[in-house]
């Protein structure tokens, strides 16, 4: 069978690069893989590069890291391959995520679509519907339950002291890939060097950091933010370059 396959291009590297098999093939079976990537976005910054997108209106504030997304994960699945495990394919969600027809939010329980809501702005812009048949219908959970793992896991990661003083605080200046890991080091603990990678967005000779991405070992799941529970990033490091990384202020 000949599989014709497109690439999302939702970010610069590695998970937001994947490539995805589209239409023709099986779609990949659900609950088949070794660990999760929890993916916390930089909001400031991802509003300042899409300014128009509803959760970026005037009078959003200061945002700081939210929930891009909670991804199901194979380590030998360099190519991002394992996504869309149900019959609904890329092809149909990425048109418009707010079509009628993919909207997961009635089938969701409302106190978990408003807590999701809190850690993930960008349900304004229907990306739990993007993000449900992308890579929720891999997990083999029911919705509800996928977004209250999500929720907890992204609440937990904003919990966390030292990472996020530290964004904020030097929200406009530039630092070091060097100090993004020793702050997040001091809350997760020294193996978060061989767990997490770094993404930024390019704009022009300036590199704005985007997005930390953290594997998550499945058996210890629950434990997060504790050292036990990080897994072993399939990426040996992400886009960042070493220095001259632009912690984006929010936009007024």
């Amino acid at each position: 069978m000949i599989l014709k396959k497109c690439f999302l291009a939702i970010s610069t590297l590695g998970y937001l690069l994947g490539a995805v098999a589209l239409a023709d093939s099986t779609p990949p079976t659900p609950g088949n893989f070794d660990s999760y990537v929890l993916a916390m976005s930089d909001e400031n910054d991802f509003c300042a590069a899409n300014p128009s997108k509803q959760e970026c209106m005037a009078g959003a504030g200061a945002m700081g890291m939210r929930l891009h997304g909670l991804w199901p994960d194979q380590a030998d699945d360099l190519k991002n391959n394992y996504q869309y495990c149900s019959a609904v394919t890329a092809k149909q969600v990425s048109p418009n995520w707010c079509a009628a027809n993919i909207d997961v939010g009635p089938s969701m329980d409302p106190t978990i679509l408003s807590q999701l809501t809190t850690v993930m702005p960008g349900v304004d812009s229907c990306l739990e519907n993007h993000e449900w048949y992308a890579h929720g219908t891999c997990s083999g959970m029911q919705v509800n339950d996928y977004f209250s793992l999500a929720t907890t896991l992204a609440s937990s990661f904003l919990s966390l002291p030292n990472f996020q003083a530290f964004v904020s605080q030097q929200a406009g200046q530039s630092v070091s890939k060097d100090q993004l890991m020793a702050a997040l080091a001091q809350d997760l603990g020294e193996q978060i060097g061989n767990a997490a990678i770094l993404l930024c967005r390019k704009d022009g000779d300036q590199s704005h950091f985007q997005e930390v991405d953290i594997t998550l070992n499945l058996q210890s799941l629950t434990q997060f933010p504790s050292p036990d529970s990080l897994g072993q990033s399939k990426q040996d490091s992400g886009n960042c370059p070493d220095d001259g990384i632009i912690l984006t202020a929010a936009s007024q």
